[in-house]
Protein backbone atom coordinates (compact mmCIF):
# COMPACT_ATOMS: atom_id res chain seq x y z
CA UNK A 1 0.00 0.00 0.00
CA UNK A 2 1.21 3.66 -0.89
CA UNK A 3 1.83 6.32 1.76
CA UNK A 4 -0.59 8.19 0.05
CA UNK A 5 -3.31 5.46 0.74
CA UNK A 6 -2.35 4.80 3.60
CA UNK A 7 -2.76 8.52 5.21
CA UNK A 8 -6.06 8.59 3.50
CA UNK A 9 -6.85 5.27 5.19
CA UNK A 10 -5.40 6.67 8.49
CA UNK A 11 -7.54 9.96 8.10
CA UNK A 12 -10.65 8.43 7.64
CA UNK A 13 -10.14 6.12 10.55
CA UNK A 14 -9.60 9.57 12.52
CA UNK A 15 -12.94 10.69 11.74
CA UNK A 16 -15.07 8.48 11.63
CA UNK A 17 -13.66 7.20 15.02
CA UNK A 18 -12.41 10.19 16.78
CA UNK A 19 -14.77 12.41 15.06
CA UNK A 20 -15.61 14.38 19.04
CA UNK A 21 -12.06 14.92 19.77
CA UNK A 22 -11.43 16.55 16.31
CA UNK A 23 -14.78 18.97 16.58
CA UNK A 24 -13.62 20.14 19.65
CA UNK A 25 -10.18 20.73 19.02
CA UNK A 26 -11.60 22.75 15.87
CA UNK A 27 -13.77 24.73 18.38
CA UNK A 28 -10.93 25.12 20.81
CA UNK A 29 -8.88 26.68 17.81
CA UNK A 30 -11.75 28.86 16.35
CA UNK A 31 -12.52 30.19 20.09
CA UNK A 32 -9.03 30.91 20.31
CA UNK A 33 -8.15 32.94 17.55
CA UNK A 34 -11.58 35.20 17.99
CA UNK A 35 -10.55 35.79 21.45
CA UNK A 36 -6.81 37.07 20.13
CA UNK A 37 -8.66 39.23 17.43
CA UNK A 38 -10.26 40.83 20.40
CA UNK A 39 -7.46 41.61 22.63
CA UNK A 40 -8.18 38.44 24.69
CA UNK A 41 -11.43 40.16 25.95
CA UNK A 42 -12.94 36.58 26.38
CA UNK A 43 -10.30 35.55 27.96
CA UNK A 44 -10.17 37.81 30.94
CA UNK A 45 -14.05 36.76 32.02
CA UNK A 46 -12.82 33.15 31.12
CA UNK A 47 -10.54 33.16 34.06
CA UNK A 48 -12.63 34.24 37.02
CA UNK A 49 -15.42 31.42 36.03
CA UNK A 50 -12.68 29.25 35.32
CA UNK A 51 -10.73 29.55 39.32
CA UNK A 52 -14.58 29.87 40.77
CA UNK A 53 -16.53 27.44 39.34
CA UNK A 54 -15.02 25.01 36.16
CA UNK A 55 -11.55 24.23 37.92
CA UNK A 56 -13.16 22.60 40.90
CA UNK A 57 -15.19 20.41 38.42
CA UNK A 58 -12.38 19.96 36.19
CA UNK A 59 -10.14 18.67 38.92
CA UNK A 60 -12.85 15.83 40.64
CA UNK A 61 -13.57 14.46 36.77
CA UNK A 62 -9.52 13.95 36.43
CA UNK A 63 -9.76 11.82 39.90
CA UNK A 64 -12.40 9.66 38.84
CA UNK A 65 -10.67 9.40 35.59
CA UNK A 66 -7.40 8.20 37.16
CA UNK A 67 -9.75 5.91 39.48
CA UNK A 68 -11.43 4.25 36.94
CA UNK A 69 -8.23 3.50 34.43
CA UNK A 70 -6.96 2.34 37.92
CA UNK A 71 -9.73 -0.12 38.96
CA UNK A 72 -9.66 -1.24 34.77
CA UNK A 73 -6.08 -2.20 35.27
CA UNK A 74 -6.76 -3.83 38.65
CA UNK A 75 -9.25 -5.80 36.67
CA UNK A 76 -7.23 -7.16 34.32
CA UNK A 77 -4.69 -7.98 36.39
CA UNK A 78 -6.76 -9.87 38.44
CA UNK A 79 -8.56 -11.57 35.69
CA UNK A 80 -5.02 -12.16 34.25
CA UNK A 81 -3.75 -13.92 37.56
CA UNK A 82 -6.73 -16.53 37.66
CA UNK A 83 -5.87 -20.19 36.90
CA UNK A 84 -7.25 -21.11 33.23
CA UNK A 85 -8.88 -24.04 31.99
CA UNK A 86 -10.13 -25.28 28.24
CA UNK A 87 -12.49 -27.45 27.39
CA UNK A 88 -11.63 -28.57 23.65
CA UNK A 89 -14.86 -29.71 21.37
CA UNK A 90 -14.50 -31.40 18.52
CA UNK A 91 -17.19 -31.77 15.57
CA UNK A 92 -18.12 -33.78 12.60
CA UNK A 93 -21.36 -33.79 10.30
CA UNK A 94 -22.22 -31.20 12.96
CA UNK A 95 -22.42 -33.42 15.66
CA UNK A 96 -19.96 -33.28 18.65
CA UNK A 97 -17.42 -36.45 18.35
CA UNK A 98 -14.99 -35.59 21.12
CA UNK A 99 -15.35 -33.10 24.29
CA UNK A 100 -12.47 -32.06 26.88
CA UNK A 101 -13.38 -30.31 30.15
CA UNK A 102 -11.52 -28.16 31.92
CA UNK A 103 -7.83 -29.17 30.67
CA UNK A 104 -5.28 -26.95 32.34
CA UNK A 105 -4.11 -24.11 30.34
CA UNK A 106 -1.05 -21.67 30.61
CA UNK A 107 -1.40 -19.21 28.24
CA UNK A 108 -4.03 -18.10 26.03
CA UNK A 109 -1.58 -18.41 22.85
CA UNK A 110 -1.18 -22.18 23.57
CA UNK A 111 -4.89 -22.99 23.28
CA UNK A 112 -4.98 -24.15 19.56
CA UNK A 113 -2.13 -26.37 20.16
CA UNK A 114 -3.19 -27.87 23.26
CA UNK A 115 -6.44 -28.82 21.59
CA UNK A 116 -5.21 -30.77 18.84
CA UNK A 117 -2.42 -32.46 21.25
CA UNK A 118 -5.56 -33.23 23.55
CA UNK A 119 -7.26 -34.47 20.25
CA UNK A 120 -5.06 -36.69 19.25
CA UNK A 121 -4.54 -37.84 22.60
CA UNK A 122 -8.43 -38.67 22.91
CA UNK A 123 -8.41 -40.19 19.59
CA UNK A 124 -5.40 -42.20 19.55
CA UNK A 125 -4.19 -41.14 16.11
CA UNK A 126 -1.30 -39.78 14.80
CA UNK A 127 -3.19 -36.83 13.05
CA UNK A 128 -6.42 -34.97 12.97
CA UNK A 129 -7.87 -33.68 9.46
CA UNK A 130 -9.93 -30.47 10.09
CA UNK A 131 -11.08 -27.45 8.45
CA UNK A 132 -8.21 -24.97 9.70
CA UNK A 133 -9.90 -21.86 9.17
CA UNK A 134 -13.01 -22.95 11.15
CA UNK A 135 -11.47 -23.18 14.39
CA UNK A 136 -13.36 -21.24 17.05
CA UNK A 137 -12.29 -20.30 20.20
CA UNK A 138 -14.75 -17.95 22.85
CA UNK A 139 -12.47 -14.81 24.36
CA UNK A 140 -12.88 -16.62 27.88
CA UNK A 141 -15.50 -16.35 30.96
CA UNK A 142 -15.09 -16.27 34.76
CA UNK A 143 -15.74 -19.52 36.22
CA UNK A 144 -16.52 -20.56 39.64
CA UNK A 145 -15.40 -24.33 40.56
CA UNK A 146 -17.17 -27.21 42.12
CA UNK A 147 -14.91 -26.46 44.59
CA UNK A 148 -15.66 -23.10 45.00
CA UNK A 149 -12.86 -21.86 42.59
CA UNK A 150 -12.62 -19.21 40.37
CA UNK A 151 -10.95 -19.71 36.97
CA UNK A 152 -10.19 -18.53 33.55
CA UNK A 153 -12.61 -20.70 31.22
CA UNK A 154 -11.98 -21.33 27.26
CA UNK A 155 -13.66 -23.25 24.60
CA UNK A 156 -11.97 -23.90 21.59
CA UNK A 157 -14.27 -26.04 18.76
CA UNK A 158 -12.69 -27.83 16.23
CA UNK A 159 -14.71 -29.02 13.17
CA UNK A 160 -13.44 -32.10 11.66
CA UNK A 161 -12.89 -33.39 7.99
CA UNK A 162 -13.29 -37.07 8.59
CA UNK A 163 -13.89 -39.17 11.74
CA UNK A 164 -11.01 -40.40 13.39
CA UNK A 165 -10.15 -44.36 12.40
CA UNK A 166 -10.63 -45.44 16.37
CA UNK A 167 -13.83 -43.72 16.73
CA UNK A 168 -16.81 -45.56 15.91
CA UNK A 169 -19.45 -44.01 13.65
CA UNK A 170 -22.39 -42.83 16.35
CA UNK A 171 -20.20 -42.83 19.73
CA UNK A 172 -18.95 -39.69 20.77
CA UNK A 173 -15.57 -39.77 23.25
CA UNK A 174 -15.69 -37.28 26.64
CA UNK A 175 -12.57 -36.93 28.99
CA UNK A 176 -13.23 -34.78 32.37
CA UNK A 177 -10.42 -34.33 34.87
CA UNK A 178 -8.60 -35.38 37.14
CA UNK A 179 -7.80 -36.76 33.67
CA UNK A 180 -6.33 -40.53 34.65
CA UNK A 181 -7.54 -42.65 32.45
CA UNK A 182 -8.61 -43.14 28.79
CA UNK A 183 -11.55 -40.99 27.60
CA UNK A 184 -15.35 -42.34 28.13
CA UNK A 185 -17.07 -43.51 25.15
CA UNK A 186 -20.56 -42.60 25.14
CA UNK A 187 -23.71 -42.83 22.46
CA UNK A 188 -23.21 -39.34 20.69
CA UNK A 189 -27.44 -38.61 22.21
CA UNK A 190 -26.03 -39.55 25.94
CA UNK A 191 -23.20 -37.04 25.72
CA UNK A 192 -25.59 -34.17 24.91
CA UNK A 193 -27.57 -34.63 28.56
CA UNK A 194 -24.64 -34.47 30.63
CA UNK A 195 -24.23 -31.77 32.20
CA UNK A 196 -20.50 -29.11 31.67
Amino acid sequence: MKWGNKFCHLLIFFLRTRWGFILLFILTLSWLGYDYSSNWTVAKSFKEIWGKNIDPVISFATLLVAFSVWLSEAKTAWENSLPKKLTVIFFFDGAEVMRCNYAHLDHEADIRNLGQQIGLQMSGVKKLDFYAPNIKRDKGEICKGKQGDIFMHYTVRFTLIKLPEKIEPGKCLLWDPPFKGKPEEYKCQEISTKSF
